[in-house]
């Protein structure tokens, strides 16, 4: 497996850039908790999804290091085995080729992945403690616990397989 040392050199820019871009996406669930769910308390809006960037970015590490690991094997079999390319046929439309495009990209790939599961899994957990939980700060912190959790499982379940 490829681990980089994400304190020095190229490795920490792009640590930094990870850090920044799950916190922006943390910023919507601090906007929807803040306007939507009308919670003031600074703690809950401030502390709560600082914890929650710092575990869904660990996660985006946890699978980029993992893409990097695949793409490295994939290109060690490439040149063992001298076969043929085959090309793969053009998709007809420009916006499939552009999330196809981005989906190859292994610098985009875990920052989509983790946003998706943790998106789902804010939803989902969210929605069960609804039933659970009446106050909506409490709901909000667990669901986003949750959230972040089911981030780091899943990014520790794709390194794994």
């Amino acid at each position: 497996m490829v681990k980089l040392n994400w304190f020095r050199g190229k490795s920490f820019g792009l640590a930094l850039i990870y850090f920044g871009v799950m916190g922006l996406y943390q910023l919507i669930f601090m906007l929807l908790a803040q306007y939507g769910l009308q919670i003031g308390s600074r703690p809950i809006i401030i502390l709560i999804p600082l914890g929650v960037i710092f575990a869904t970015a660990y996660s985006v590490i946890i699978l980029f290091e993992t893409n990097i690991t695949k793409i490295h094997n994939l290109q060690k079999k490439h040149y063992k085995s001298k076969k043929k390319k085959t090309r793969k046929k053009m998709a007809k439309t420009a916006f499939i080729s552009t999330i196809s495009l981005l989906w190859k990209n292994p610098y985009i790939r875990p920052v989509f992945l983790t946003m998706v599961v943790f998106g789902i899994t804010f939803g989902i957990s969210y929605g069960v403690c609804s039933i659970l939980v009446d106050e909506k700060s409490t709901l909000f912190v667990l669901a986003d616990n949750i959230a972040a959790f089911g981030a780091l499982l899943f990014a520790t379940y794709f390194d794994k397989t």
